[in-house]
Protein backbone atom coordinates (compact mmCIF):
# COMPACT_ATOMS: atom_id res chain seq x y z
CA UNK A 1 0.00 0.00 0.00
CA UNK A 2 1.42 3.28 -1.07
CA UNK A 3 0.16 6.88 0.83
CA UNK A 4 0.92 10.14 -1.00
CA UNK A 5 4.12 8.35 -3.06
CA UNK A 6 5.35 6.89 0.56
CA UNK A 7 5.37 3.48 1.69
CA UNK A 8 2.85 2.59 4.63
CA UNK A 9 4.26 2.06 7.47
CA UNK A 10 2.64 -1.30 8.07
CA UNK A 11 3.80 -2.35 5.34
CA UNK A 12 7.25 -1.47 6.06
CA UNK A 13 6.76 -3.13 9.53
CA UNK A 14 5.30 -6.21 7.63
CA UNK A 15 8.53 -6.32 5.39
CA UNK A 16 10.79 -6.24 8.50
CA UNK A 17 9.12 -8.59 10.39
CA UNK A 18 9.48 -10.74 7.16
CA UNK A 19 13.31 -10.50 6.94
CA UNK A 20 13.77 -11.06 10.77
CA UNK A 21 11.67 -14.63 10.25
CA UNK A 22 13.89 -15.37 7.32
CA UNK A 23 17.27 -14.54 9.10
CA UNK A 24 15.75 -16.95 11.94
CA UNK A 25 15.06 -19.48 9.97
CA UNK A 26 18.48 -19.60 7.99
CA UNK A 27 20.62 -18.99 10.96
CA UNK A 28 18.47 -22.08 12.33
CA UNK A 29 19.30 -24.36 9.33
CA UNK A 30 22.68 -23.33 9.73
CA UNK A 31 22.51 -24.49 13.37
CA UNK A 32 21.11 -27.66 12.26
CA UNK A 33 23.91 -28.63 9.75
CA UNK A 34 26.40 -27.56 12.32
CA UNK A 35 24.17 -30.48 15.29
CA UNK A 36 24.55 -33.12 12.34
CA UNK A 37 28.06 -32.71 11.33
CA UNK A 38 28.83 -32.58 15.29
CA UNK A 39 26.90 -35.96 15.39
CA UNK A 40 28.71 -37.78 12.75
CA UNK A 41 32.12 -37.72 14.13
CA UNK A 42 33.48 -40.88 15.52
CA UNK A 43 29.08 -41.46 15.92
CA UNK A 44 29.74 -45.39 15.28
CA UNK A 45 32.09 -46.02 18.42
CA UNK A 46 31.05 -43.16 20.39
CA UNK A 47 29.10 -43.90 22.87
CA UNK A 48 31.01 -47.62 22.92
CA UNK A 49 28.66 -49.85 20.84
CA UNK A 50 27.91 -51.88 24.34
CA UNK A 51 26.52 -48.61 25.69
CA UNK A 52 23.51 -50.09 24.67
CA UNK A 53 22.50 -53.87 23.63
CA UNK A 54 19.09 -51.99 22.75
CA UNK A 55 20.51 -50.38 19.68
CA UNK A 56 21.12 -54.49 18.41
CA UNK A 57 17.38 -55.77 19.97
CA UNK A 58 15.72 -53.11 17.13
CA UNK A 59 17.91 -53.45 14.50
CA UNK A 60 18.10 -57.12 14.38
CA UNK A 61 14.32 -57.83 15.38
CA UNK A 62 13.21 -54.80 12.51
CA UNK A 63 15.54 -56.22 10.31
CA UNK A 64 14.28 -60.13 10.36
CA UNK A 65 10.86 -58.75 10.48
CA UNK A 66 11.07 -57.33 7.25
CA UNK A 67 12.95 -60.18 5.43
CA UNK A 68 10.91 -63.00 7.24
CA UNK A 69 8.12 -61.92 8.22
CA UNK A 70 8.70 -62.93 11.69
CA UNK A 71 10.64 -60.06 14.18
CA UNK A 72 14.06 -61.95 15.92
CA UNK A 73 16.29 -60.63 18.36
CA UNK A 74 17.88 -61.22 21.45
CA UNK A 75 15.69 -60.97 24.43
CA UNK A 76 16.33 -62.45 28.52
CA UNK A 77 12.37 -62.46 29.12
CA UNK A 78 11.40 -65.80 30.50
CA UNK A 79 8.51 -65.96 28.74
CA UNK A 80 9.86 -66.97 25.10
CA UNK A 81 10.40 -70.47 24.61
CA UNK A 82 11.01 -70.31 21.06
CA UNK A 83 14.70 -69.46 21.31
CA UNK A 84 18.48 -70.19 20.23
CA UNK A 85 22.03 -69.28 21.17
CA UNK A 86 23.91 -67.33 18.41
CA UNK A 87 26.98 -65.73 19.44
CA UNK A 88 28.47 -62.11 17.73
CA UNK A 89 30.90 -59.54 19.15
CA UNK A 90 32.28 -62.16 21.61
CA UNK A 91 28.92 -62.44 23.29
CA UNK A 92 26.58 -65.37 23.88
CA UNK A 93 23.16 -63.53 22.59
CA UNK A 94 19.63 -65.60 23.42
CA UNK A 95 17.83 -65.08 19.93
CA UNK A 96 13.65 -65.37 20.30
CA UNK A 97 10.59 -65.37 18.05
CA UNK A 98 8.47 -64.06 17.44
CA UNK A 99 9.73 -60.86 19.35
CA UNK A 100 6.55 -58.84 20.49
CA UNK A 101 7.36 -57.64 23.96
CA UNK A 102 7.33 -53.60 22.44
CA UNK A 103 5.32 -51.79 19.40
CA UNK A 104 7.09 -52.22 15.82
CA UNK A 105 7.59 -48.88 14.65
CA UNK A 106 11.27 -48.17 16.17
CA UNK A 107 11.77 -52.14 14.98
CA UNK A 108 10.48 -51.51 11.66
CA UNK A 109 12.39 -48.09 10.68
CA UNK A 110 15.59 -49.53 12.36
CA UNK A 111 15.54 -53.09 9.89
CA UNK A 112 14.85 -50.77 6.89
CA UNK A 113 17.91 -48.85 7.76
CA UNK A 114 19.88 -52.71 8.30
CA UNK A 115 18.17 -53.92 4.46
CA UNK A 116 19.16 -50.41 2.76
CA UNK A 117 22.75 -50.99 3.58
CA UNK A 118 22.43 -54.47 2.11
CA UNK A 119 24.19 -56.29 4.73
CA UNK A 120 24.45 -59.96 4.35
CA UNK A 121 24.50 -60.82 7.55
CA UNK A 122 21.71 -58.95 9.41
CA UNK A 123 23.44 -60.06 13.07
CA UNK A 124 27.10 -58.56 12.47
CA UNK A 125 25.55 -54.81 11.09
CA UNK A 126 28.29 -52.39 11.86
CA UNK A 127 27.03 -49.08 14.37
CA UNK A 128 28.26 -47.01 11.78
CA UNK A 129 24.61 -48.45 10.00
CA UNK A 130 22.61 -48.68 13.47
CA UNK A 131 23.28 -45.06 14.27
CA UNK A 132 22.16 -43.30 10.83
CA UNK A 133 18.53 -43.38 12.01
CA UNK A 134 18.55 -41.51 15.13
CA UNK A 135 20.99 -38.89 13.73
CA UNK A 136 18.42 -38.44 11.09
CA UNK A 137 15.86 -37.97 13.44
CA UNK A 138 17.92 -35.32 15.47
CA UNK A 139 18.32 -33.26 12.37
CA UNK A 140 14.01 -32.56 12.50
CA UNK A 141 15.10 -32.45 16.20
CA UNK A 142 16.96 -29.33 16.58
CA UNK A 143 15.58 -27.73 14.11
CA UNK A 144 12.03 -28.36 15.83
CA UNK A 145 13.40 -27.17 19.33
CA UNK A 146 14.35 -24.01 17.69
CA UNK A 147 11.02 -23.23 15.93
CA UNK A 148 8.99 -24.28 19.23
CA UNK A 149 11.34 -22.15 21.28
CA UNK A 150 10.74 -19.25 19.20
CA UNK A 151 7.18 -19.92 18.99
CA UNK A 152 6.83 -19.37 22.84
CA UNK A 153 9.97 -16.97 23.74
CA UNK A 154 11.07 -15.31 20.75
CA UNK A 155 13.36 -16.06 17.85
CA UNK A 156 16.58 -14.94 20.19
CA UNK A 157 15.27 -17.93 22.79
CA UNK A 158 14.51 -20.18 19.56
CA UNK A 159 18.42 -20.05 18.38
CA UNK A 160 19.83 -20.09 21.44
CA UNK A 161 17.64 -23.38 22.29
CA UNK A 162 18.98 -24.62 19.67
CA UNK A 163 22.48 -24.10 19.88
CA UNK A 164 22.42 -25.24 23.19
CA UNK A 165 20.91 -28.49 21.70
CA UNK A 166 23.31 -28.81 18.67
CA UNK A 167 26.26 -28.73 20.86
CA UNK A 168 25.75 -30.34 24.57
CA UNK A 169 28.19 -33.12 24.47
CA UNK A 170 25.52 -35.48 26.65
CA UNK A 171 23.18 -34.57 23.93
CA UNK A 172 24.86 -35.37 21.18
CA UNK A 173 26.03 -38.46 22.21
CA UNK A 174 22.06 -39.30 23.36
CA UNK A 175 21.59 -38.36 19.20
CA UNK A 176 23.54 -41.29 17.99
CA UNK A 177 22.36 -44.25 19.95
CA UNK A 178 19.73 -45.94 18.26
CA UNK A 179 16.73 -46.44 20.90
CA UNK A 180 12.78 -45.63 20.98
CA UNK A 181 13.25 -42.37 22.54
CA UNK A 182 14.30 -40.28 19.73
CA UNK A 183 12.25 -41.30 17.80
CA UNK A 184 9.56 -40.06 20.32
CA UNK A 185 11.14 -36.92 20.31
CA UNK A 186 10.55 -35.48 17.15
CA UNK A 187 6.93 -36.46 16.96
CA UNK A 188 6.30 -34.97 20.17
CA UNK A 189 7.56 -31.53 19.55
CA UNK A 190 6.41 -31.90 16.04
CA UNK A 191 2.72 -32.14 17.81
CA UNK A 192 3.70 -29.53 19.91
CA UNK A 193 4.70 -27.26 17.13
CA UNK A 194 1.36 -27.60 15.06
CA UNK A 195 -0.48 -26.93 17.97
CA UNK A 196 1.49 -23.66 19.16
CA UNK A 197 1.37 -22.27 15.45
CA UNK A 198 -2.63 -23.12 15.11
CA UNK A 199 -4.29 -22.87 18.65
CA UNK A 200 -7.67 -22.59 17.63
CA UNK A 201 -7.56 -22.83 13.69
CA UNK A 202 -7.41 -26.73 13.77
CA UNK A 203 -8.90 -27.40 10.34
CA UNK A 204 -9.96 -31.42 9.82
CA UNK A 205 -6.63 -32.33 8.09
CA UNK A 206 -4.69 -30.42 10.51
CA UNK A 207 -6.53 -32.73 13.44
CA UNK A 208 -5.47 -36.00 11.24
CA UNK A 209 -2.17 -35.37 11.29
CA UNK A 210 -2.54 -34.58 14.68
CA UNK A 211 -3.83 -37.90 15.91
CA UNK A 212 -1.53 -39.89 13.65
CA UNK A 213 1.04 -38.51 15.37
CA UNK A 214 -0.89 -39.88 18.61
CA UNK A 215 -0.93 -43.42 17.12
CA UNK A 216 2.37 -43.46 15.84
CA UNK A 217 3.98 -42.33 19.07
CA UNK A 218 2.50 -45.19 20.81
CA UNK A 219 3.42 -47.36 18.48
CA UNK A 220 6.94 -46.76 18.89
CA UNK A 221 6.54 -47.55 22.89
CA UNK A 222 4.57 -47.74 25.46
CA UNK A 223 5.38 -44.21 27.33
CA UNK A 224 4.80 -42.89 23.67
CA UNK A 225 1.22 -42.54 24.93
CA UNK A 226 2.30 -39.78 26.54
CA UNK A 227 1.92 -37.64 23.23
CA UNK A 228 -1.94 -38.22 23.15
CA UNK A 229 -2.52 -38.10 26.76
CA UNK A 230 -0.28 -34.11 26.32
CA UNK A 231 -2.60 -33.77 23.62
CA UNK A 232 -5.82 -34.29 25.10
CA UNK A 233 -5.16 -32.20 28.08
CA UNK A 234 -4.10 -29.61 25.84
CA UNK A 235 -7.44 -29.71 23.98
CA UNK A 236 -9.41 -29.67 27.02
CA UNK A 237 -7.78 -26.62 28.70
CA UNK A 238 -9.21 -25.03 25.72
CA UNK A 239 -12.12 -26.29 25.76
CA UNK A 240 -12.15 -28.31 22.33
CA UNK A 241 -13.52 -31.53 23.97
CA UNK A 242 -14.32 -32.98 20.33
CA UNK A 243 -10.69 -32.38 19.43
CA UNK A 244 -9.57 -34.24 22.44
CA UNK A 245 -12.25 -36.88 21.59
CA UNK A 246 -10.27 -37.74 18.25
CA UNK A 247 -6.89 -37.62 19.60
CA UNK A 248 -8.05 -39.93 22.21
CA UNK A 249 -9.65 -42.38 20.13
CA UNK A 250 -6.32 -42.19 17.51
CA UNK A 251 -4.43 -43.04 21.08
CA UNK A 252 -6.69 -45.95 21.49
CA UNK A 253 -6.27 -47.11 17.20
CA UNK A 254 -2.41 -47.65 18.52
CA UNK A 255 -2.95 -49.85 21.51
CA UNK A 256 -5.52 -51.69 19.50
CA UNK A 257 -2.98 -51.84 16.09
CA UNK A 258 -0.66 -53.33 18.97
CA UNK A 259 -2.93 -55.64 20.47
CA UNK A 260 -3.35 -57.48 17.08
CA UNK A 261 0.08 -57.48 16.11
CA UNK A 262 0.30 -59.54 19.16
CA UNK A 263 -2.98 -61.83 18.71
CA UNK A 264 -1.30 -62.21 15.35
CA UNK A 265 1.74 -64.22 16.46
CA UNK A 266 0.62 -65.25 19.91
CA UNK A 267 -1.63 -63.74 22.19
CA UNK A 268 -0.26 -66.06 25.26
CA UNK A 269 2.46 -65.25 24.76
CA UNK A 270 1.78 -61.39 24.30
CA UNK A 271 0.18 -61.07 27.35
CA UNK A 272 2.64 -62.77 29.02
CA UNK A 273 5.36 -60.74 28.22
CA UNK A 274 3.32 -57.22 28.65
CA UNK A 275 3.24 -58.73 32.15
CA UNK A 276 7.34 -59.36 32.72
CA UNK A 277 7.82 -55.77 31.26
CA UNK A 278 5.58 -54.66 33.96
CA UNK A 279 7.09 -56.69 36.91
CA UNK A 280 10.99 -56.17 35.56
CA UNK A 281 10.16 -51.96 35.70
CA UNK A 282 8.29 -51.68 38.88
CA UNK A 283 9.00 -54.28 41.27
CA UNK A 284 13.13 -54.16 41.24
CA UNK A 285 12.41 -51.16 44.27
CA UNK A 286 10.26 -48.37 45.43
CA UNK A 287 10.15 -45.71 43.20
CA UNK A 288 13.15 -43.07 43.32
CA UNK A 289 12.70 -41.86 39.95
CA UNK A 290 13.35 -37.80 40.80
CA UNK A 291 16.13 -38.71 42.63
CA UNK A 292 17.93 -41.25 39.92
CA UNK A 293 17.35 -38.26 37.60
CA UNK A 294 19.92 -35.79 39.55
CA UNK A 295 22.22 -38.18 40.98
CA UNK A 296 22.71 -40.32 37.63
CA UNK A 297 22.07 -37.75 34.76
CA UNK A 298 24.12 -39.71 31.98
CA UNK A 299 23.29 -40.66 28.33
CA UNK A 300 22.95 -44.66 28.96
CA UNK A 301 23.31 -47.65 31.40
CA UNK A 302 27.10 -47.74 31.66
CA UNK A 303 30.16 -45.97 32.39
CA UNK A 304 28.81 -41.92 32.66
CA UNK A 305 31.83 -40.17 31.81
CA UNK A 306 29.84 -37.18 30.77
CA UNK A 307 28.23 -35.81 33.77
CA UNK A 308 27.15 -32.84 31.86
CA UNK A 309 26.74 -29.19 33.95
CA UNK A 310 24.29 -28.15 31.38
CA UNK A 311 21.79 -31.39 31.78
CA UNK A 312 21.56 -30.73 35.11
CA UNK A 313 20.91 -27.44 34.96
CA UNK A 314 18.43 -27.77 32.28
CA UNK A 315 16.87 -30.27 34.78
CA UNK A 316 17.15 -27.72 37.70
CA UNK A 317 15.21 -25.10 35.92
CA UNK A 318 12.17 -27.44 34.14
CA UNK A 319 11.49 -28.73 37.48
CA UNK A 320 11.49 -25.60 39.02
CA UNK A 321 9.62 -23.82 35.73
CA UNK A 322 6.08 -23.72 37.09
CA UNK A 323 7.63 -21.28 40.16
CA UNK A 324 9.10 -18.80 37.46
CA UNK A 325 7.92 -19.54 33.88
CA UNK A 326 4.35 -19.50 34.66
CA UNK A 327 4.52 -16.71 37.11
CA UNK A 328 6.14 -14.11 34.48
CA UNK A 329 2.29 -13.43 33.02
CA UNK A 330 -1.48 -14.12 34.72
CA UNK A 331 -2.29 -16.60 31.83
CA UNK A 332 -0.30 -18.02 28.58
CA UNK A 333 -1.26 -21.11 26.86
CA UNK A 334 2.09 -21.20 24.96
CA UNK A 335 3.82 -21.54 28.09
CA UNK A 336 1.29 -24.20 29.79
CA UNK A 337 1.51 -25.81 26.18
CA UNK A 338 6.07 -25.76 26.78
CA UNK A 339 5.42 -27.75 30.05
CA UNK A 340 2.53 -29.66 29.64
CA UNK A 341 4.49 -32.35 27.26
CA UNK A 342 7.14 -32.92 29.74
CA UNK A 343 5.52 -32.85 32.91
CA UNK A 344 2.95 -35.43 31.91
CA UNK A 345 5.88 -37.54 30.33
CA UNK A 346 7.30 -37.66 33.48
CA UNK A 347 4.35 -38.44 35.73
CA UNK A 348 3.77 -41.53 33.36
CA UNK A 349 7.28 -42.60 33.95
CA UNK A 350 7.16 -42.21 37.63
CA UNK A 351 3.94 -44.38 37.61
CA UNK A 352 5.54 -47.00 35.29
CA UNK A 353 8.99 -47.22 36.66
CA UNK A 354 10.44 -47.96 39.83
CA UNK A 355 14.01 -45.93 40.05
CA UNK A 356 16.13 -49.04 41.40
CA UNK A 357 17.30 -50.02 38.11
CA UNK A 358 20.23 -47.84 36.76
CA UNK A 359 19.16 -48.55 33.01
CA UNK A 360 16.05 -47.24 33.61
CA UNK A 361 16.01 -43.46 35.21
CA UNK A 362 19.78 -42.15 33.87
CA UNK A 363 19.61 -43.25 30.27
CA UNK A 364 17.52 -43.23 27.49
CA UNK A 365 14.50 -42.70 29.00
CA UNK A 366 15.02 -39.11 29.36
CA UNK A 367 15.96 -38.25 26.19
CA UNK A 368 12.42 -36.88 25.21
CA UNK A 369 13.11 -34.11 27.82
CA UNK A 370 16.52 -33.18 26.47
CA UNK A 371 15.01 -30.38 23.77
CA UNK A 372 12.76 -29.06 26.74
CA UNK A 373 16.23 -28.91 29.20
CA UNK A 374 17.95 -26.90 26.01
CA UNK A 375 14.68 -24.77 26.00
CA UNK A 376 13.83 -23.89 29.55
CA UNK A 377 17.95 -23.26 29.76
CA UNK A 378 18.05 -21.02 27.07
CA UNK A 379 15.15 -18.73 28.56
CA UNK A 380 17.13 -18.39 31.94
CA UNK A 381 19.98 -17.11 30.15
CA UNK A 382 18.23 -15.00 27.99
CA UNK A 383 16.70 -13.60 30.98
CA UNK A 384 20.23 -13.32 32.77
CA UNK A 385 21.46 -11.44 29.37
CA UNK A 386 18.56 -9.02 29.62
CA UNK A 387 19.41 -8.52 33.67
CA UNK A 388 22.39 -10.06 35.35
CA UNK A 389 21.58 -11.06 39.09
CA UNK A 390 24.13 -11.97 41.72
CA UNK A 391 22.43 -15.30 42.33
CA UNK A 392 21.88 -16.45 39.00
CA UNK A 393 25.65 -15.61 38.07
CA UNK A 394 26.87 -17.86 41.11
CA UNK A 395 24.07 -20.71 40.23
CA UNK A 396 25.92 -20.68 36.73
CA UNK A 397 28.80 -20.87 37.65
CA UNK A 398 28.36 -23.71 40.48
CA UNK A 399 26.63 -25.97 37.62
CA UNK A 400 27.72 -24.65 34.16
CA UNK A 401 30.47 -22.91 34.86
CA UNK A 402 32.08 -25.80 37.01
CA UNK A 403 31.29 -28.52 34.01
CA UNK A 404 32.96 -25.97 31.46
CA UNK A 405 36.22 -25.89 33.16
CA UNK A 406 36.12 -30.09 33.89
CA UNK A 407 35.74 -30.41 30.08
CA UNK A 408 38.76 -28.13 28.91
CA UNK A 409 40.92 -29.41 31.61
CA UNK A 410 39.79 -33.39 31.53
CA UNK A 411 42.06 -33.52 28.52
CA UNK A 412 45.22 -32.23 29.68
CA UNK A 413 48.01 -34.35 31.10
CA UNK A 414 46.89 -35.36 35.16
CA UNK A 415 49.77 -33.54 36.35
CA UNK A 416 47.89 -30.37 35.54
CA UNK A 417 43.95 -31.33 36.20
CA UNK A 418 44.53 -29.50 39.50
CA UNK A 419 44.81 -26.28 37.63
CA UNK A 420 41.29 -25.99 37.09
CA UNK A 421 40.85 -24.83 40.60
CA UNK A 422 42.88 -21.65 39.68
CA UNK A 423 41.27 -21.12 36.39
CA UNK A 424 37.62 -21.77 37.70
CA UNK A 425 37.86 -19.26 40.79
CA UNK A 426 39.43 -16.35 37.85
CA UNK A 427 36.76 -17.19 35.79
CA UNK A 428 33.94 -16.10 39.20
CA UNK A 429 35.73 -13.10 40.62
CA UNK A 430 36.24 -11.70 36.76
CA UNK A 431 32.27 -12.45 35.90
CA UNK A 432 31.57 -10.67 39.40
CA UNK A 433 33.45 -7.67 38.30
CA UNK A 434 31.82 -7.62 35.33
CA UNK A 435 28.19 -7.42 37.00
CA UNK A 436 28.67 -4.28 38.21
CA UNK A 437 30.10 -2.65 35.00
CA UNK A 438 27.82 -0.49 32.38
CA UNK A 439 25.78 -2.39 30.55
CA UNK A 440 27.77 -2.77 27.53
CA UNK A 441 30.96 -3.84 29.04
CA UNK A 442 27.98 -6.79 30.80
CA UNK A 443 26.74 -7.59 27.41
CA UNK A 444 29.92 -7.97 25.85
CA UNK A 445 31.64 -10.39 28.62
CA UNK A 446 28.28 -12.27 28.98
CA UNK A 447 27.94 -12.74 24.65
CA UNK A 448 32.15 -13.89 24.93
CA UNK A 449 31.22 -16.15 27.85
CA UNK A 450 27.83 -17.94 25.75
CA UNK A 451 30.71 -18.22 23.09
CA UNK A 452 33.21 -19.52 25.59
CA UNK A 453 30.10 -22.25 26.46
CA UNK A 454 29.56 -23.11 22.82
CA UNK A 455 33.21 -23.75 21.90
CA UNK A 456 33.94 -25.56 24.64
CA UNK A 457 30.77 -27.89 23.63
CA UNK A 458 32.32 -28.58 20.37
CA UNK A 459 35.79 -28.81 21.26
CA UNK A 460 34.71 -31.84 24.09
CA UNK A 461 32.50 -32.97 21.21
CA UNK A 462 35.58 -33.26 19.23
CA UNK A 463 37.86 -34.78 21.91
CA UNK A 464 35.22 -37.46 23.15
CA UNK A 465 37.40 -40.52 22.62
CA UNK A 466 40.21 -38.70 24.08
CA UNK A 467 37.88 -38.40 27.68
CA UNK A 468 36.05 -41.84 27.07
CA UNK A 469 39.65 -43.31 27.04
CA UNK A 470 40.74 -41.68 29.89
CA UNK A 471 37.47 -41.93 31.89
CA UNK A 472 36.78 -45.90 30.90
CA UNK A 473 40.13 -47.41 31.51
CA UNK A 474 40.22 -50.40 29.33
CA UNK A 475 37.65 -49.92 26.90
CA UNK A 476 38.17 -51.71 23.92
CA UNK A 477 37.24 -49.63 20.82
CA UNK A 478 37.51 -52.15 18.26
CA UNK A 479 35.35 -55.15 19.87
CA UNK A 480 32.51 -53.55 17.67
CA UNK A 481 33.80 -51.55 15.10
CA UNK A 482 34.29 -53.47 12.36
Amino acid sequence: MVLYGRRSPKCGLANIEKMKNKTFLILLALITVSGLFLRLIDYDEIPPPDEAFDELHYAWGGATWIKEGIPKSWSNFDSYTNFEYIERYGIKWRMVSPLIEKPPLYFLSSGVTVIASNTKDIFSTSHSVIRILPIALSIFTIFLTGIFASKIFGNQVGLISALVYATVPTVVLANRMSVTENLITPLALSALVIIAYLKNKFSPSTLLLLGIISTLSFLTKQIGISVAASMILIFLKLKRTKNALVIGLFGFLGIIIYLLIGAYYDWDLFLSLQRDVRIGHTLSGLPEVASAIFRFFGIGPKNHPFLDGTVLAGYILLFSSPLWILKEEKENFLKNLFLIFPFVYLLLLVIGQSGAGPFTFFGWYLYPLFPFLAIVLAKFLWDFYKKPQLLSLILLNIIIGSSIIRFIFITVPRQYQYLWQYAFIMFFLLSLGVLHRQRRVQQFFLIGSFAIFILVNVYTVFNMREIYEYSIKGLDFSLFAK
